[in-house]
C-alpha cells in the first residue's frame, strides 16, 4: 500500500473532525445546518475513495453508491455558500438543484454515469 492511498482516509478523518467541532460549538445555527450535508458528502466521498483505492469495494454496486455521493456534493457546497453569504435562493440555485436532482436520478437508475468506467483509478495505478 502506497502512502497516497491514505490521503482519502485522512481527508475523511478531517471532514468528520471539523463536523464534530462545529456540532460541539453551535448545532442550532443555520450555517451549521447548511454545512452538515456538505460535510456528510465530503466524508463519505473520501471514505469510499479510500475503500475503492484499497480494492475493498471494487464491485459496480459500490461504484454506483460512490456516484450517488459525489454527484450531489457540488449542490451541497452551493447550498452552504448561499447560507454563508445569507443570500436568498434565486433562479441559479433552483436550476442547479434541478440539474443535480436529474443527475442523481440518472446515476441511481441507469448506468449512464458509470458508462465506460475502468478500474484504473486505484492506488496501484493512479491516473
Amino acid at each position: 500500500m502506497k502512502f497516497i492511498t491514505l490521503a482519502p482516509l485522512l481527508s475523511a478523518f478531517l471532514h468528520c473532525s471539523i463536523w464534530i467541532y462545529g456540532y460541539s460549538l453551535n448545532r442550532n445555527n443555520h450555517l451549521f445546518k447548511a454545512f452538515t450535508p456538505m460535510a456528510f458528502c465530503s466524508f463519505f466521498w473520501s471514505l469510499f475513495d479510500f475503500l475503492i483505492w484499497i480494492n475493498f469495494f471494487n464491485h459496480i454496486i459500490f461504484q454506483r453508491i460512490h456516484t450517488l455521493i459525489w454527484v450531489p456534493s457540488s449542490f451541497c457546497v452551493l447550498h452552504f455558500f448561499y447560507a454563508l453569504a445569507k443570500r436568498k435562493k434565486d433562479l441559479i440555485y433552483y436550476v442547479f438543484g434541478f440539474i443535480t436532482l436529474f443527475f442523481v436520478i440518472l446515476a441511481g437508475f441507469t448506468d449512464k454515469i458509470l458508462d465506460g468506467y475502468m478500474s484504473a483509478y486505484s492506488a496501484e495505478n493512479p491516473t
